[in-house]
């Protein structure tokens, strides 16, 4: 069972050393590893390609999204499963081998996506035991800022997997691919990940925890301004949605989650962001308006944040 590492990193000089060592020193031997550099301008590239001359790497001349990024990985990767990994992701000495134990032992039925146990680097406190969504809508990561106790062990169900360490069946990406892309390229950054577990869910794809599995991430280390992570965040949310949820469900739920985004705006509002909350809801509405597809009609151009 060949696993490929897919690496997505922008201006990850100093911290992208440390990722590729703890793939690179799995002792597993079916392994490889892809970079894809969103046009960095402080060497990434370079200093991958000098010190790690057997990764490949893969370099966009502009920054293509955390979604169109991995896609290109994931379209050169070779493994029969792949690992999704943040530039500032590290990973414990048998994360393999302990996936190759999940897989093999042949118990877990037909496994699309599967979410490892995620520390922050302190290796004490959780930063994702798996994705899960709220009757809202809301999607977070499970055990976010408490203290890994043990309580959280061995495998369970969950919604999704946050990308900063998730593995992909490649045989179920294959399967809900759109328009010749896995993720959808219009996320660009955020929530992504959710959208293609949902996808992988409604095509059948089980969605399992491997806690044995686990990864250090910083967490912290994205230059991201919290304008755009807004942005990002609120016209996401309401893009998977429309995507993906039964209509039926929108309606029942339309009063609460319009009193929620109200809440949400009057918020932004307050903290002088309101801007921010219409050029996501406009950017999603014209988003919407080209279709339920992964690229969509006359979106070819992808959307990005304005501010």
């Amino acid at each position: 069972m060949k696993i490929s590492a897919v690496i997505v990193t922008f201006n990850s000089c100093s911290l992208i050393a440390e990722c590729l060592d703890s793939v690179m020193s799995q002792p597993y031997a079916d392994k490889e590893a892809i970079v894809v550099d969103n046009g960095s301008s402080d060497g990434t590239a370079d200093l991958i390609k000098s010190y790690y001359p057997q990764i490949r790497v893969i370099c966009n001349a502009s920054n293509e999204g955390a979604a169109g990024a991995r896609n290109q990985g994931i379209k050169a990767a070779s493994g029969d499963w792949i690992v999704t990994l943040d530039a500032d992701t590290r990973l414990s000495n048998d994360f393999f081998f302990c996936f190759e134990d999940f897989i093999k032992s042949g118990r877990n039925g037909r496994v699309g996506i599967v979410a490892p146990k995620i520390l922050y680097q302190d290796r004490r406190t959780i930063y994702s035991l798996g994705n899960e969504l709220t009757p809202l809508r809301r999607f977070y990561d499970i055990g976010k800022g408490r203290r890994d106790s043990g309580r959280y062990k061995g495998i369970k169900k969950v919604f999704g997997a946050c990308s900063a360490a998730a593995f992909y069946n490649r045989e179920m990406l294959e399967d809900i691919k759109v328009d010749g892309a896995y993720l959808d390229p219009r996320f660009f950054f955020m929530a992504e990940d959710v959208d293609v577990a949902w996808r992988a869910r409604k095509k059948g794809w089980g969605v399992l925890s491997c806690y044995g599995c686990v990864a250090y991430h910083d967490g912290d280390s994205s230059r991201t301004h919290r304008k755009a992570r807004n942005f990002y965040s609120i016209r996401n949310r309401l893009l998977m949605v429309f995507k993906n949820d039964d209509p039926l469900y929108i309606f029942l739920w339309l009063w609460p989650l319009v009193i929620f985004e109200l809440l949400r705006f009057f918020f932004l509002l307050a903290k002088g962001s309101a801007s921010v909350y219409v050029a996501a809801l406009l950017s999603a509405s014209r988003i919407i308006r080209g279709g339920r597809g992964t690229s969509g009609r006359g979106y070819e151009k992808i959307e990005t944040c304005p501010f």
